[in-house]
Order: C-alpha cells, then structure tokens, then sequence
C-alpha cells in the first residue's frame, strides 16, 4: 500500500532550495492524502478515501499571492483550519500501514519533512521524477527545470498515442486535495505508452 500525497504552502516554496533556519521554510497551508493499493484479484488499484485538511495558521500568515491563486485567506483557515500536530497524528496512522509516500515534487515533501522533524517516514517516490527521466526534452543541460503537474499530465495524455489521448488537460490544480485525485488517476490509468513510463507508474503502488 502507498500513500498519495500532497501539500499547499502558506508562501512560495523558492526559500527552500537554501535550506537554512525555519524561517527560510514557508509553513504547510493544507494537506492531503489518499491510501492506494494494488488488488490482484480485481486486477486493478483500489483508492481509498481522501483526505484533506486545512492548517490553523499559529506563528504565519498566508501570502496575499497563494490567496489570489488559491483562495485560501487567513481568515478561513482560523475558522475551519486543525492544528497541524493533530493532522500529523492522522498521517502518521496511515503511513504505518504503507510501504512507501507518492508526491510530485520532492520539493513539497522536504518541506513538510521540515514540518515534522520526528517522523520517521517510509520510502519516498517523486512522480515528477519518473516523468523527468521519461521525456529527456525537460533534462536540459545546466537548468533544473523538470515538468509541472499540468505538463506531466499533458506529456501522458495528449503527447501518447493512447487510447487516453483526447484526455481534457486541467488546469494547474491550485488545491493539494486537486493535485491528490490527479496523482491518482496518473496512476491508474495503466497508459499504454512510452512503455517505461508504464511500468514505473504502474510498479508505483504494488
């Protein structure tokens, strides 16, 4: 069993390629998850029930800009927002029942990593990763430029001559609970093409 993972940040996450004191780490606005598994009997993934959380804002606030890109204000996330410790606890529950965490960016992970400094966690997989390595074209000599989620999406739909090719490309999810159900579905759609892109997206949760 995995678990699918994502999180929004209260500020853009830039500070973090200097891993400095606390400050430099914007805090976690939202978190989301998702358990899934492979069943041999059905032949398919089964997904479970996701989760999604709003942080309550303690020591920071969220940057005017990720409201205006998210909606999330201060004010909402006083009102419905739970105290991280308490999510982690959550999250900690279902992690002991997995053998590895799937998130997008590795970026996002180590910043909640920083969150929660007494955690042991299982293994990690960056779905950004695999997708680098499938497409060379984002491999680009002296840059660290790799695929957002939209562009991994539209390199696995669209750029296939699958039978998934005339998949709608969303727009940039704005939301973790968004980026969780796209992960997901990339997961179990089987794509038909490039064949290493398919055994390593399949391999993912069993």
């Amino acid at each position: 069993m995995k678990c699918i993972l994502d999180i929004e940040t209260a500020d853009w996450p830039r500070p973090c390629y200097t891993r400095g004191p606390k400050g430099l780490w914007p805090a976690v606005s939202t978190i989301s998850w998702s358990l899934l598994d492979w069943c041999p009997i059905k032949n398919q993934f089964l997904v479970g029930p996701k989760l999604t959380f709003v942080v309550r804002p303690t020591d920071w606030t969220i940057n005017a800009d990720i409201t205006s890109k998210s909606f999330l204000t201060n004010a909402y996330a006083q009102e419905v927002g739970v105290d991280l410790a308490d999510i982690l606890r959550l999250l900690k529950i279902d992690l002991e029942k997995c053998k590895a965490v799937v998130v997008y960016e590795i970026k996002k992970f180590e910043i909640l990593k920083h969150s929660c400094k007494d955690f042991v966690w299982p293994e990690i997989k960056s779905i950004q990763d695999i997708m680098a390595h499938a497409n060379k074209q984002w491999l680009i000599p002296g840059t660290l430029r790799k695929p957002s989620l939209k562009a991994a999406w539209h390199f696995l739909y669209i750029d296939s001559s699958s039978l998934h090719s005339k998949k709608e490309v969303p727009e940039d999810p704005i939301t973790s609970c968004a980026s969780v159900s796209l992960l997901c579905e990339m997961i179990c759609i089987k794509p038909e093409w490039p064949t290493s892109l398919t055994c390593s997206l399949n391999n993912l949760a069993k």
